[in-house]
């Protein structure tokens, strides 16, 4: 998954260097305590929402930082994650699958922002101002994306921040949606929902269906090795739930899901008239990395209709 990817390495990019960062005398206005849950930042209009607690998936973040920063090495990138909870990022919108916003908890030094974010190490300064309120965001020119720390408890990263940053500005709370009760549930598991299942639910079963569905959610839980108890597997069980938009169809699409599912070692059952659940299927971290990828829809290739994004057949000229 090219943008957890990149998120990933934005958020160690910048712990890497509060690792082995110094006093300094640089002045820098001071950072707001305001309290603010970090999930309360994402967009309420994208296609997918995830929870990641790093201290428990240490090993799949360590991998990815470790491959993905030229330089970090698997101790520091271990240590960046002892200072990292959990991640909580909004995926894709209608027109740009590609849309990324991630906050998090983390532990941020003050004196790390400004030790930091200079432009010597690639960022530039930007204030931001909403009403009352003014903070600063740091643009990374190399990563394209934007990075603020509007708490000493919080880091936030996207290519255009400031609807984050105004969200804290306000101190807006949690919103009262299906999707954040969801991935925000105490758990030691990677959470998801899908709001728009129609452009990732081939991806995410490994065909396309016709029949409508208004939400999946679900989990991908670490499975260890039981040979090597000790070692890091790099394999998850996937386990999720498809909502049917109509309940007439809930037969028909198990059948078709029991068959695919089964060899692969999965199972599908039904939990009410409207609801699949789908467990037991076995991916790898790289399977994972690329599970909820998508490009932007730019080109003629696809189009837009309603919830749904449809490929269109191309002739060649």
């Amino acid at each position: 998954m090219k943008r957890i990817k990149v998120l990933t390495c934005i958020s160690v990019f910048v712990l890497a260097f509060m690792v082995g960062c110094k006093s300094t005398k640089v002045e820098e206005p001071e950072i707001p305590e305001t309290y603010m849950h970090p999930l309360a930042m994402l967009s309420d209009d994208l296609s997918i929402y995830m929870s990641v607690p790093v201290k428990e998936h240490k090993e799949l973040v360590t991998n990815v930082v470790t491959s993905m920063i030229y330089g970090m090495t698997a101790e520091n990138a271990a240590k960046i994650c002892d200072r990292t909870e959990t991640l909580y990022s909004g995926l894709g919108t209608v027109k740009d699958r590609s849309h990324l916003e991630t906050a998090s908890w983390t532990s941020v030094p003050k004196i790390a922002v400004s030790s930091l974010m200079t432009q010597k190490n690639g960022f530039k300064k930007q204030i931001v101002q909403f009403d009352e309120v003014s903070l600063a965001k740091y643009y990374n020119a190399q990563s394209g994306f934007e990075i603020a720390f509007p708490s000493t408890k919080i880091v936030c990263f996207s290519r255009t921040l400031n609807p984050m940053l105004e969200k804290f500005a306000r101190v807006e709370p949690i919103a009262d949606t299906e999707y954040n009760k969801w991935i925000n549930r105490e758990s030691n598991d990677i959470l998801f929902y899908i709001t728009r299942p129609g452009q990732y639910l081939r991806n995410l079963i490994g065909q396309s269906i016709s029949i409508g569905t208004d939400k999946i959610y679900g989990s991908l839980s670490y499975k260890p090795d039981p040979k090597r108890p000790g070692h890091y597997s790099g394999t998850y069980n996937l386990s999720f739930y498809i909502h049917l938009t109509n309940k007439k169809a809930a037969s028909a699409l198990r059948g078709l899901l029991s068959l695919s599912f089964s060899m692969m070692g999965g199972s599908v059952e039904q939990t009410d008239a409207e609801t699949l659940f789908l467990s037991g299927v076995e991916v790898t971290d790289k399977q994972i990395k690329d599970l909820f990828m998508r490009d932007p829809i730019t080109g003629k290739h696809y189009k837009v209709v309603g919830d749904e994004v449809i490929e269109e057949s191309v002739r060649n000229k």
